[in-house]
């Protein structure tokens, strides 16, 4: 039909498709074709995403750094100039985790932070997920553990609650280096396993930017739990994934206040039972809940998927420090919540 702008989004979308399935040099060659088109029809938005995509991609497969920064800072100024806050929250993200693996700490906690900041206040939980891991990850290279841990463990709720796979496998691989720092290393095993598993469901391999950290951790964490162990940890985790995922579509009976795709991992933090803690939404759901509605009914009451039914009680659960539907109506009840 001629619609170039929509032929020029095409090419953008696919080019991130070939992205994600780690075929870098297609992906790049993608992003080329479609900014040519962008700069042509002088779509300044589709400029300035493709040019953070681009450099991300670039990032990820190891080309240039310098290369990658410029990309980066033309893509700010324009969406600065567009005013587009979700694109500066990934230009700022982005930004941040080069200047991370590039051993520029202080730049980088700075750029993640702001990132995060961003899209906590524009409501982007696909894109907070992505930047509070990027974030979690300079806690763990600066030694702070247990807030990367719960930063992690924050980020996997989350993913779950708005399905989004990719961040899933970032806050699964990042928990597992941060617990098996804190030698806990056969729940480290369990944690890189699930990893594996659901990339291999989603077709999505390990960027090569990640390789030697992944690959080192993952070495002395085996080396010291034994190979045997490890190896019974990793299975585990893998025959867990497929099983957790089509747990998190059913009713809820019982969670232990850690992150439901390790139940074996122990719990990082409790919560205590404040009613201020609770979401809008949250309390809608407790509320239901309290009366003896299914996750399902609650669903349809609300007008809201049973996926995100369910991920509301776990956060409840956890904020209330309770495992079971029982206990949370009696903690409702007897801090008058309902």
């Amino acid at each position: 039909m001629g619609d170039q702008d929509r032929v020029a989004w095409s090419l953008a979308h696919l080019a991130s498709l070939e992205s994600i399935q780690g075929e870098h040099t297609r992906a790049h060659q993608l992003f080329e074709e479609c900014l040519a088109h962008f700069r042509q029809l002088r779509n300044k938005e589709g400029v300035a995403w493709t040019l953070f995509n681009l450099a991300w991609t670039l990032f990820v497969a190891q080309h240039d750094a310098t290369i990658v920064r410029s990309l980066l800072a033309e893509s700010l100024v324009l969406c600065k100039e567009l005013g587009a806050r979700d694109s500066i929250a990934s230009c700022l993200c982005y930004s941040g985790m080069v200047a991370l693996h590039q051993g520029s700490m202080v730049a980088a906690r700075s750029l993640l932070e702001e990132s995060v900041a961003l899209n906590r206040e524009i409501g982007n939980r696909r894109a907070l997920g992505q930047s509070s891991c990027g974030l979690a990850s300079a806690l763990i290279l600066q030694g702070d553990l247990a807030a990367a841990r719960a930063l992690y463990e924050e980020n996997l709720y989350l993913a779950t609650e708005v399905d989004a796979k990719p961040v899933m496998v970032s806050a699964l691989e990042g928990m597992a280096a941060a617990v098996a720092a804190q030698q806990e290393r056969a729940a480290a095993a369990q944690l890189w396993g699930a990893a594996a598993a659901l990339r291999d469901l989603m077709g999505m391999p390990m960027p090569p930017i990640e390789y030697a950290a992944y690959n080192r951790s993952v070495t002395s964490a085996r080396i010291r739990l034994g190979k045997q162990t490890f190896t019974t940890a990793w299975a585990r985790g893998r025959t867990r994934v497929q099983e957790q995922i089509v747990s998190i579509a059913e009713p809820i009976t019982a969670l232990t206040p850690s992150v439901a795709w390790l139940p074996l991992l122990p719990p990082m933090r409790s919560f205590p039972p404040q009613a201020n803690e609770l979401t809008k939404r949250e309390s809608e759901v407790l509320h239901l809940l309290a009366t003896g509605l299914t996750s399902a009914q609650i669903a349809e009451y609300l007008t809201i998927s049973v996926l995100t039914v369910n991920s509301h009680i776990r956060s409840i659960y956890s904020k209330l420090g309770v495992t079971s539907r029982s206990a949370a109506t009696r903690a409702a009840l007897e801090q008058k919540l309902v």
